[in-house]
């Protein structure tokens, strides 16, 4: 009876002085936020391989969903996504997103994926009818950065920005849209790292909205179309790749400068203005509306520049060869007060035989331009 009962307080000692480290491995496999919430196991992975079902982290704080975070996120707060997002849109109308954000915010994706549930959008009519995935709107001062924005194929607009405060994308990428990737309305929007791919159209920059793009890559063939403007609007390219940059709409004004870049295009069919001091344009430049284009720098694939170029202004220009020193001459000819001349080439760059005009084309397919307001010498 003695060794029974001695055998049993061994066996109930042993079990007290595991139960700490059992409790301990409890807490360390399901985990618990800042407020107490208990995070289960799922087959997803959020950060850092970690296990979790919810999605957003708000300064250590979880959320099961990414509408949750936003209601319960104070002003200037920065929301954390823990994984990837569907966002539905059942219910939703045109004019409406799956997620609108209407306070000073900060979504950083991390990486991540907000994409559009199947079967919850519709775009339907002539004038394309239907929810957008993302609204920012009501003032709201936000900051979007490491995201991607999936419209699968079937939201009508991945980012749609009408009347928000001062608005900056980071890093950001928006696809398969049914209408535009990204537009803006009424908004001061900052761009530094922007792709787009497989929407419809790119960008549409509407009526009172001031924007900057930076290392941006649009993919489509209207990549930014400036449309409905005021005098107040404005774009304003530093740099990145654009298949074209166009104006539309008849009351459309504001101002355009493009700074850096490369442009497929630029084509202004309204009462906008249009600088191009930098950067390179692969196509053509024209202008049909009642505004105007002013070419004071770059470089360009094409000479039909002369209507652009003030001919009291001494500008640098560089032609691409492809119409080579014909196109040049050609420019050169066209205005009446204004000549051009072949700057010199560096003695490190290796050149052709003199062509018939008397030009020389330098063997790295470009030639650069000194265009001067007053007589000059020949070409030379």
């Amino acid at each position: 009876m003695k060794r029974e009962l001695v055998t049993g307080l061994l066996t109930l000692s042993l079990l007290a002085s595991m139960l700490p480290a059992n409790a301990q491995a409890a807490e360390g496999m399901f985990g618990a936020s800042a407020a107490g919430q208990v995070q289960t196991m799922t087959e997803g992975a959020g950060e850092d391989g970690v296990q979790t079902e919810n999605t957003a982290d708000i300064d250590g704080t979880q959320y099961a969903t990414l509408a949750e975070a936003v209601a319960q996120a104070e002003e200037g707060a920065t929301i954390r996504l823990l994984r990837d997002v569907e966002l539905d849109a059942s219910g939703l109308v045109n004019g409406q997103g799956a997620l609108t954000l209407s306070k000073d915010l900060t979504l950083d994706g991390s990486g991540h994926t907000i994409r559009a549930k199947a079967g919850t959008f519709s775009v339907s009519g002539d004038n394309g009818t239907g929810p957008s995935l993302l609204n920012l709107q009501d003032g709201a001062e936000v900051t979007l950065r490491d995201v991607t924005l999936d419209g699968g194929s079937a939201a009508k607009h991945g980012l749609n920005i009408y009347h928000a405060g001062m608005v900056t994308l980071e890093n950001v990428e928006i696809s398969n849209c049914r209408w535009y990737a990204l537009v803006v309305n009424g908004t001061e929007l900052s761009v530094d790292g922007l792709t787009t791919s497989g929407n419809q159209w790119g960008v549409n920059i509407d009526r009172g909205s001031r924007v900057t793009f930076a290392n941006a890559a649009i993919a489509e063939g209207d990549s930014i179309v400036f449309e409905g403007q005021d005098a107040s609007g404005s774009l304003t390219v530093e740099s990145g790749s654009y298949q074209n940059i166009k104006t539309q709409g008849g009351s459309t004004g504001g101002t355009i400068a493009i700074n850096g870049g490369t442009v497929g295009s630029v084509v202004n069919d309204t009462a906008a203005e249009i600088t191009i001091s930098g950067g390179t344009v692969t196509g053509q430049v024209a202008n049909s509306g009642s505004g105007s284009i002013s070419v004071t720098g770059g470089s360009f694939a094409t000479a039909e520049l002369e209507d652009f170029i003030d001919p009291d202004r001494t500008i640098i220009l560089t032609l691409e060869l492809g119409e080579g020193a014909a196109g040049a001459a050609a420019m050169a000819a066209t205005p009446p007060t204004a000549t051009l001349q072949l700057l010199p080439i560096p003695s490190s760059t290796q050149t052709q035989p003199c062509t018939p005009g008397g030009l020389r084309s330098p063997r790295t397919a470009s030639i650069s331009l000194l265009w001067t307001g007053s007589p000059a010498a020949p070409w030379r």
